[in-house]
């Protein structure tokens, strides 16, 4: 039987938790006197950084329970921040390609992204469930993936039945990058 308390939940806008398919240009933001920067563009559920461990550094996460609230708004990664220089980024304003405004809400350590061994990319986060194409499971430690595999799946079934429940392990996956050896 599976419980909420096992595992955590959140989608993103790529898959696996170490890849990334999107970028966004920002024209805009405090300092930026004609110079443009290039950022890694991920969207995110309100649980993301909950549920891979990450820590918020600065302001807050996305409204879980108004996340519709927040979608003018993004978190940046601390690589971003530092791209942009910003020292306080919280409350400003960033333009971007095409004119759309996003007011910064927080800044999260950065993570592995791509390659672990190469500087981690700026990116920024928003909270957008049209580009959610994966979802992420995180199960507690204690728990074996065989306890709720079949409860993930049956839910799976229900509401997504054309489709076949398909699963990868992140550190697994990381394994099989022959690339990152």
């Amino acid at each position: 039987m599976l419980s909420t308390c096992d595992l955590g939940i959140c989608y993103k806008s790529s898959s696996p938790v170490y890849t990334t398919h999107s970028n966004s240009v920002i024209e805009q933001y405090p300092g930026s006197v004609g110079t443009t920067k290039s950022i890694v563009n991920i969207a995110v559920s309100p649980d993301y950084f909950k549920t891979l461990g990450m820590q918020l550094l600065e302001g807050r996460d996305f409204n879980a329970l108004r996340f519709d609230a927040d979608s003018d708004k993004v978190i940046l990664n601390q690589a971003a921040k530092e791209l942009m220089q910003l020292k306080d980024p919280l409350g400003n304003i960033l333009t971007e390609k095409g004119g759309r405004r996003r007011e910064v809400i927080g800044v999260v350590e950065n993570s592995i992204m791509e390659n672990p061994y190469e500087k981690v990319r700026a990116a920024r986060f928003i909270c957008d469930p049209n580009w959610a194409g994966y979802i992420m499971f995180r199960i507690k430690d204690q728990v074996s993936f065989s306890k709720v595999e079949s409860s993930i799946a049956s839910i799976f079934d229900k509401y997504n039945p054309a489709f076949p429940f398909e699963y990868k392990f992140v550190d697994q996956e990381c394994g099989k990058n022959s690339h990152w050896k």
